[in-house]
């Protein structure tokens, strides 16, 4: 029994993890309450997610957090104003605007690249160093390029909020650490695919 408690063991790594988690998603939910900063909070979270699935951690979750959340701000930001621009326009053009067969099909394809991207834009933002332009593109391409891997982080990106949304007693379980759970997850999808894919264009952060 005393074995459980000793800082070595399995039982103590696995409780600190999880405290790191819950930690980390108290801190992104925080932050992302202004809307403005969702870019940069879930910029800040996957460079903490990745360091904490690769053991790469040197610092404290907040330390750690809040200076990615600072060092990416403008750029994440940025980002996020362009998908919630884009997405506003496809989602008005997919249901407000009676559009040709043809054109309906090329917003849709477009509509769903978008969704997909997302999953990858502030992943890749977290990791390299690029021009948004690139970022975005990069997300684009990666969605492209794996598939199956974006389906399965999309799916987890999307989890904690069809869960806030068709389940309200979920709530609490969400806040504490339902974003972070569900990212470690998918961290551990995007880090295999980092190390597979460590040339790029850009520089790691």
């Amino acid at each position: 029994m005393g074995n459980i408690f000793n800082p070595d063991s399995k039982f103590t790594h696995f409780t600190n993890k999880f405290s790191d988690l819950i930690t980390l998603n108290l801190w992104f939910v925080l932050t992302s309450l202004p809307l403005i900063t969702i870019g940069a909070s879930a910029t800040a979270m996957h460079y903490v997610l990745l360091r904490i699935y690769r053991d790469e951690l040197e610092y404290s979750i907040t330390k750690n957090y809040f200076r990615a959340f600072r060092e990416n701000f403008r750029q994440s930001t940025a980002i996020w104003i362009v998908y919630v621009v884009f997405g506003a326009v496809l989602f008005a053009d997919l249901f407000f605007v009676t559009n040709p067969g043809f054109l309906k099909i090329l917003v849709t394809i477009v509509s769903i690249l978008l969704v997909l991207s997302l999953s990858w834009v502030f992943v890749l933002q977290s990791r390299y160093a690029n021009p948004v332009h690139a970022t975005i593109r990069n997300a684009v391409v990666f969605s492209i390029m794996h598939p199956i891997d974006t389906v399965l982080m999309c799916a987890l990106m999307l989890l904690p909020i069809l869960l806030l949304i068709s389940k309200p007693s979920t709530i609490p379980i969400v806040i504490i650490c339902g974003f972070s759970l569900a990212g470690i997850i998918r961290a551990m999808i995007y880090g295999k695919v980092f190390s597979q894919n460590e040339v790029m264009d850009g520089q790691t952060n």
